[in-house]
């Protein structure tokens, strides 16, 4: 026993845990720990993202640098790669690699910022009531962040396509807090302080189909329905079974009576029928 243990043990000194050799001619190409971004900006190009958007995005302060498009496309690989921020450009913009696979440079983060902001609306914004007369309020979206939805409703339905005549779709609404330390944040229910948006999913394409950013004191039950109806207009025409599911912010007259109309003004005549509300228990496998 013990002569096997030894003998055992001059194998493991002969093995190496990091058996390497350093080239010190390595070649010039460029390396990347990110290689699989530039899949996702294909696919969005593919889906016909980066022609929708130059199609419906235009910022008035864009007259030099990198284009709409380009800005996207670059903020679609800040997300996949891990940043949450424009600071994070700054890390990425020294990965040679990454950017040789992208075909371009990375914007640094002003640019990123400035883009950011161009979405932003002035005029919208002082149409904010004051705090006596309303404790919450939804600003209706400037031009850009709409053409930046439409951009949305058009990878959404290419996406659908792609993967066949889609004519189910279950629409799950839902809203969630973000968490922010900006000084512009808002407190929420919870007792922090940050935001509320409210996010409409296609649960069998587990696709966002709409969205809208709302301060963190904006409750859920606040005027659902515009977000409900911009998420059935995103459908492709080919749905036919409707349904959706929601919590009990969903439960007001307005919304429930649009839902279980056969019509819904405003929607595709393709697409008739009463749409059937689940609760939000409900397994959509069944």
């Amino acid at each position: 026993m013990k002569k096997t243990c030894a003998r055992y043990d001059e194998e493991l000194e002969q093995l190496s845990l990091l058996d390497y050799e350093i080239d010190e001619n390595p070649l010039p190409a460029p390396v990347t720990s990110h290689a699989g971004v530039p899949a996702v900006v294909e696919m969005f190009r593919v889906l016909g993202g980066r022609a929708a958007v130059e199609r419906r995005v235009r910022l008035k302060s864009r007259q030099r640098g990198f284009s709409e498009s380009q800005m996207v496309e670059s903020f679609l690989a800040l997300l996949a790669a891990g940043g949450d921020c424009p600071e994070d450009f700054e890390s990425f913009r020294g990965d040679s690699g990454l950017q040789a696979l992208l075909g371009r440079e990375l914007p640094s983060r002003t640019p990123a910022r400035n883009f950011l902001y161009g979405f932003h609306d002035a005029e919208v914004m002082a149409q904010r009531p004051k705090r006596e007369e309303q404790a919450s309020w939804v600003p209706p979206e400037s031009a850009p962040l709409a053409g930046l939805g439409r951009v949305n409703e058009t990878v959404t339905r290419s996406a659908a396509a792609h993967s066949g005549p889609a004519e189910r779709a279950t629409l799950d609404m839902d809203a969630s807090i973000t968490e922010s330390a900006k000084r512009e944040a808002y407190w929420h229910y919870q007792g922090g302080r940050g935001y509320q948006p409210e996010i409409v999913v296609w649960a069998e394409q587990d696709l966002i189909v709409a969205d809208e950013f709302r301060d963190g004191n904006v409750p859920a039950a606040k005027d659902p329905l515009p977000v409900i109806q911009q998420a059935f207009a995103a459908l492709p025409d080919t749905v036919k079974a409707l349904l959706f599911r929601g919590d009990s912010a969903c439960c007001e007259y307005r919304t429930l009576n649009w839902l279980r109309n056969p019509a819904r003004p405003g929607e595709s005549a393709k697409k008739p029928g009463a749409a059937q509300t689940l609760p939000r228990s409900q397994n959509l496998t069944r």
